[in-house]
């Protein structure tokens, strides 16, 4: 099926679509769960208590933290809108299902989806998820949407 917008046309608006996420992203950090690497212990002998068997020796761990910084739009949203909620069904009511929604592009997508993302950081705030992930494709480009609410 032929398409009214030219190869062209695709790649001008596409090539739009980047410019806008260049223009109004700004850094947010990713923290990922921290590494656990175990301390070594020194080698001393547990004999244990008479009638019982050798016991474990306590580990020391300590923890690596992992995080990424990468481009997003942040966009708060307002309670006033429709559009802003999902309509619940059969009542006049409205679930709010995040209170922020961040735009970001492919390779922050892999890096949050690869492990467990802990917490999100960005305007002096710290935020999780409050949804699933969807990918938006636009022409060529392609973005997706988290919805976060604040860490209290």
């Amino acid at each position: 099926m032929q398409s009214f917008v030219t190869p062209y046309e695709q790649s001008i608006i596409s090539g739009l679509a980047e410019t806008s996420f260049n223009t109004f992203s700004r850094p947010i950090v990713i923290w990922k769960k921290p590494i656990e690497v175990a301390l070594s212990a020194p080698n001393v002998t547990y004999q244990g208590t008479y009638g019982f068997n050798e016991g474990p020796v306590a580990q020391n761990l300590t923890y690596i933290p992992v995080s990424g910084i990468f481009s997003a739009i942040v966009r708060y949203r307002s309670y006033r809108h429709i559009g802003e909620a999902e309509v619940l069904q059969d009542t006049n009511a409205f679930n709010v299902l995040g209170e922020v929604l961040i735009k970001v592009k492919k390779d922050c997508h892999d890096y949050i989806e690869s492990g467990k993302t802990d917490k999100f950081d960005f305007d002096g705030r710290s935020f999780f998820f409050a949804g699933v992930q969807e990918a938006h494709p636009y022409m060529s480009s392609l973005f997706y949407l988290y919805q976060l609410k604040p860490l209290q």
